[in-house]
Formats: C-alpha cells, sequence, structure tokens
C-alpha cells in the first residue's frame, strides 16, 4: 500500500492533474501515517506475512470478481474470521478496501493506455454500476475517471 501511495506521489507531481500539490501532499501525509503505525506496532511473524501475502496474491487474481473472507479462508486453510482480520491487521485495509484499490489501479492503467470507454472499464474490473465506479473512483484518486480520459486524450 505504501508504495501505491508514492506512486501516486510522483503521478501528481509529474502530471500536474488539478490540485495536484495538495493531493501529493495528502498523499505523503498518509504515507508517513503508515510508517508511523508500522512501526508502532513492531514486526509482523513470517507465517502472518506469508498468508498476506497468498491473500494479496489472491484477491489480484480474482479481483475482478467477488472476493469472500470464505474464499479467502480456503486460500489460506483458515476460518474466513481470521483471514479478515489478519488482512485488515497487516495492509491496514479491509477485504473491500482492498479489492477496490486492485480495481482501481487496473482502472488507472486502462484509462490512460486502451481505447476503451468508462463504462467498459468499470464492467471490465467488476463494478456492474457505473455511478458506483465513479464514486470509488474519486474517492480512492480524488480525481474522476473522465479526468484521466482527457490526460488519454491530450497524449495521443
Amino acid at each position: 500500500m505504501l508504495h501505491e501511495r508514492i506512486k501516486s506521489v510522483y503521478y501528481q507531481w509529474t502530471e500536474r492533474p488539478s490540485y495536484y500539490a495538495m493531493m501529493a501532499d495528502c498523499l505523503l501525509t498518509e504515507a508517513m501515517i503508515y510508517i508511523n503505525q508500522e512501526w508502532d506496532k513492531g514486526a509482523v511473524s513470517c507465517d502472518k506475512e506469508k498468508h498476506v501475502e497468498h491473500m494479496k496474491q489472491y484477491i489480484q487474481n480474482h479481483y475482478r470478481e467477488k472476493v469472500t473472507k470464505e474464499e479467502l479462508g480456503d486460500a489460506i486453510r483458515k476460518t474466513p474470521n481470521y483471514a479478515a482480520t489478519l488482512l485488515r491487521e497487516v495492509t491496514r485495509q479491509t477485504i473491500s478496501e482492498h479489492v477496490h484499490t486492485q480495481r482501481i489501479k487496473t482502472a488507472i492503467y486502462m484509462l490512460t493506455e486502451s481505447r476503451l470507454t468508462i463504462r467498459e472499464i468499470s464492467e471490465y474490473v467488476g463494478y456492474s454500476d457505473v455511478s458506483y465506479f465513479h464514486r470509488i473512483f474519486k474517492r480512492l484518486t480524488g480525481c474522476s475517471p473522465s479526468e484521466f480520459l482527457d490526460e488519454r486524450s491530450s497524449i495521443v
């Protein structure tokens, strides 16, 4: 997650979309909070890290579908509640937050690198309701999908 924030700061600073300085400042502040939280909680056990990495990989492979705690529990051979709690403890994200992050990361790439419409991208990454996709996208990136399309048209 920290890596994603740093990449977002880099994007904001190099591409300079609306309010880029404020967004970069906020993202850096958030990254510092995550670093301090990690520092405060200490080292995570090796087994926990392996389980979390396995769950993150599972989410990366299935983010276009509905991902449940039961599926994650099965993936690491633990109870569903343990899987959900462990993911939250280590990543500071719920299952759905992690799935949304993965979906939006893919959507950003598709918005800037493909010729697909926002609706097509929304459906591809797993959102059947395009207005819900817009809300989640805006919440996670600070920009609307249309702003990324504007970037694409200025580059192409």
